[in-house]
């Protein structure tokens, strides 16, 4: 559980840092519970590093409120900024152009299957170069990476509590599963 409030405000991102190193292709799940006004949002680092000044940069997988556009989208926190949006599919050319495309229904039932103030499942999946986002059984966001020079392929794990306005932040069920290629 993580907490900012008026007393004990959050001013600059934290993060919980999985300690078992590096994670390269995997099945994360996850449940989440979240608190907070329409600005509040956090979210899960995935093939991160961790600066000297403690920031993880790298991809984010967001959480926030419904009606903020952020929850279920993919986020390259320090970098290229939102990949991602919810209900889209971007594929990121080689020369860092975003092409993007619907991922269908399933955006905006994710929405409508998201319990305010309750246990919420998100199942992320990176293999190789894409990475997919489920909120609740309904697909999210999906990220087809290929510009090499920016993109991980590996890195570091951790769940943050975003600085900003007061919020709660929970995570539990926490399941990772390497995938090993055959």
């Amino acid at each position: 559980t993580a907490i900012a409030s008026e007393e004990n405000p959050c001013t600059k991102n934290q993060f919980l840092v999985w300690q078992g190193g590096e994670i390269g292709d995997f099945v994360l799940k996850v449940q989440f519970r979240f608190e907070g006004g329409p600005k509040a949002n956090s979210g899960i680092q995935i093939r991160s590093e961790i600066m000297e000044d403690g920031h993880a940069v790298g991809y984010q997988v967001d959480i926030s409120q419904p009606k903020a556009p952020w929850l279920g989208a993919i986020y390259d926190e320090h970098g290229r900024k939102m990949l991602a949006s919810r209900g889209e599919k971007t594929t990121v050319l080689p020369d860092g152009t975003l092409e993007k495309k619907s991922v269908g229904p399933s955006g905006a039932a994710a929405v409508e299957a998201f319990q305010a103030g309750e246990w919420n499942d998100y199942e992320i999946v990176a293999k190789g170069n894409r990475i997919s986002v489920s909120l609740n059984g309904h697909l999210t966001a999906v990220v087809v990476d290929q510009q090499e020079e920016e993109r991980e392929l590996s890195g570091l794990l951790a769940l943050q509590l975003h600085s900003g306005p007061p919020m709660k932040v929970q995570f539990r069920n926490i399941e990772l599963e390497p995938i090993v290629s055959e």
